[in-house]
């Protein structure tokens, strides 16, 4: 089960914070933003850094990746260049970044959006 702003994923019955992989991730260097949220049932992050620092942190989280459980493994990585929405008290607003994220993987055929 994921706690916070994730509901329960997959049949582990584990309980998975999202503020622990976005304190995983947010450790690469390159990266300014990140929001982690189920989408489907797999763990997706959406992050934002400069363009020329993308690949660097795929790389990143696929190794971040190699340390963590099963269950806890970022299965979807959106990158984008763009800062990130946010409310009035400068808090990143999850579920408009996902339906953003997630909107333009349809608009371009579902090639935004990495699986790894």
């Amino acid at each position: 089960r994921v706690i916070g702003e994730l509901e329960s994923l997959g049949d582990s019955g584990e309980n998975i914070s999202p503020e622990e992989l976005e304190g995983i991730v947010g450790k690469c260097e390159a990266v300014k933003e990140c929001v982690v949220k189920e989408m489907g049932k797999k763990i997706g992050v959406v992050v934002y850094c400069d363009e020329d620092k993308q690949q660097q942190v795929r790389d990143f989280i696929t190794e971040a990746n190699r340390t963590l459980p099963l269950y806890k493994r970022i299965k979807r990585i959106f990158v984008t260049d763009e800062p990130m929405i946010k409310t009035s008290t400068s808090k990143v607003r999850r579920f408009l970044e996902i339906e953003k994220m997630l909107e333009e993987e349809n608009k371009d055929g579902g090639t935004h959006g990495k699986q790894i």
